[in-house]
């Protein structure tokens, strides 16, 4: 699989996450960025599920519906902006244009930290996001320890003479993560959403099927 490095190499020219211009359509502004938070989920965490915790696609349609409607990592913000983009009524659709162009601004920000991690060859951001992917699915933060150290993301003993376990220390760093984990409990998912506030920017006959979309969500989860 190629990395982002050579991914973005191959485009040099393409600039990401840009603001919508004069001559541009919306449909084509949303398209294009739509576009590049795939390409940002995929080298942040979907190759990582796809080839390191070898899930198939459904697990990982789950996954990613669950970080769309949970995350506040930039690109699922981003996506969820644009979805809402559809739904609103035009008078409202400055304000999540600004939401939007905020939100763009984070991902290229994360797009080149991932750019100068992987030119490193820096693991520290594939062992986070795979804790965390872990830490959803149930694990305990031993379980998790064990499981990186046979993916060989973490090793298991020091490179001293002594050769110490070097477990306690992977799993303080582990709890270190789980404090900033990007997403909510799934039990504060309805407190977090504002029905009201959506109410007052959607278009009324649209309002009651996302209400309903999103509490089937919940249930499914």
């Amino acid at each position: 699989m190629e990395s982002l490095q050579e991914h973005l190499s191959l485009r040099p020219n393409t600039k990401y996450f840009l603001a919508k211009t004069e001559d541009q359509s919306t449909e084509q502004w949303i398209e294009n960025l739509e576009e590049d938070a795939g390409i940002l989920y995929f080298f942040s965490r979907g190759h990582l599920y796809r080839d390191v915790l070898k899930l198939n696609d459904k697990d990982i349609g789950k996954l990613f519906d669950f970080h769309v409607h949970c995350s506040d990592e930039p690109q699922y913000k981003l996506l969820r902006h644009l979805m809402m983009f559809h739904l609103l009524e035009d008078k409202v659709q400055v304000q999540r244009t600004l939401e939007i162009n905020k939100a763009s601004e984070e991902c290229r920000k994360l797009l080149g930290t991932l750019r100068k991690l992987d030119t490193k060859g820096d693991k520290s951001n594939v062992v986070r996001y795979l804790s965390e992917t872990l830490y959803y699915q149930g694990l305990s933060v031993d379980t998790i320890v064990d499981r990186l150290i046979k993916l060989d993301l973490l090793p298991e003993f020091s490179d001293d003479e002594a050769k110490s376990s070097l477990h306690e220390s992977h799993s303080k760093i582990i709890y270190g993560y789980k404090k900033d984990f990007s997403f909510v409990r799934k039990e504060d998912m309805v407190s977090k959403v504002d029905f009201t506030q959506l109410q007052q920017e959607i278009d009324p006959h649209k309002f009651d099927e996302l209400k309903g979309d999103k509490a089937r969500d919940l249930d499914q989860n």
